[in-house]
């Protein structure tokens, strides 16, 4: 949740967000905290015996998940995102890949 209240400048708001992972706006959680729990969840999926898992969220999160496991993803990201989006996550060994399935690839380039 971003905010607990309306936010006359909402995009600007998740701008600063992804800028200060630690801004938390009234009633509303932090990116660290959104990225530490929905990559919570991941990491606990990848860790299942099942070779294939579907994950649906919204655009933030998704976005906070991505950018846990590559610093890159960012509110640029976020706001390029297309509705639906879909990425997909593989893990070959102990590096997760991360690549977009709809549309062009927002992925950024290896490091």
């Amino acid at each position: 949740m971003l905010s607990a209240a309306p936010l006359a400048h909402w995009r600007e708001a998740i701008q600063q967000t992804f800028a200060d992972l630690d801004l938390a706006w009234p009633g509303g959680e932090s990116s660290r905290t959104a990225m530490a729990r929905g990559r919570a969840a991941i990491d606990t999926l990848l860790a299942r015996p099942e070779r294939t898992s579907v994950v649906v969220t919204h655009g933030n999160l998704m976005t906070l998940i991505l950018r846990s496991f590559e610093t890159q993803f960012g509110f640029q990201t976020w706001e390029r995102l297309s509705n639906p989006d879909v990425y997909c996550l593989t893990a070959p060994g102990e590096r997760v890949e991360i690549f977009r399935t709809w549309g062009f690839s927002l992925t950024p380039p290896s490091p």
